[in-house]
């Protein structure tokens, strides 16, 4: 099932999925890059989590994804960086709940193994840029 249409100003929600975010500030600065384009921000309250070299527990990581899953305002679900540590909730994501929602999933790295389990569902998501890899810098490339 295809995703909604990246709306003209979508409103993006912030997760950590997998490793640590260990500069929170990168993921607050490219919040203030999206909505200087006129995108709206939900960070997740866990997105700077830390257990062990994750980003939370994995019980925390799933709640987080399941957080911007169940956001009714949120289009697009960016996780904040990759790493490690996906692979230990996959199977514990509700892919039919992810195919209905419609929602626009970015990232790359760990996110990968999201990527094939959703389109191994019938879905399908995008490979993209990252917060705390791409959108903190004072000046982003055209071509992210």
């Amino acid at each position: 099932m295809l995703p909604k249409k990246f709306p003209q100003q979508a409103t993006i929600g912030i997760f950590s999925p997998s490793g640590l975010v260990s500069d929170a500030s990168k993921i607050e600065a490219s919040a203030r890059y999206f909505q200087g384009q006129g995108h709206p921000v939900f960070l997740d309250e866990r997105v700077a989590n830390q257990w062990k070299y994750f980003a939370g527990t994995d019980d925390e990581r799933l709640a987080a994804f399941n957080a911007m899953l169940r956001h009714p305002e949120i289009d697009v679900v960016m996780a904040s960086r990759g790493g490690y540590g996906l692979s230990r909730i996959l199977h514990r994501i509700d892919f039919d709940e992810v195919l209905a929602s419609r929602k626009i999933f970015i990232g790359h790295s760990d996110f990968d193994i999201f990527h094939l389990a959703n389109l191994a569902h019938g879905g399908v998501s995008f490979a993209g840029p990252m917060p705390t890899v791409d959108f903190y810098k004072p000046e982003n490339s055209a071509f992210t």
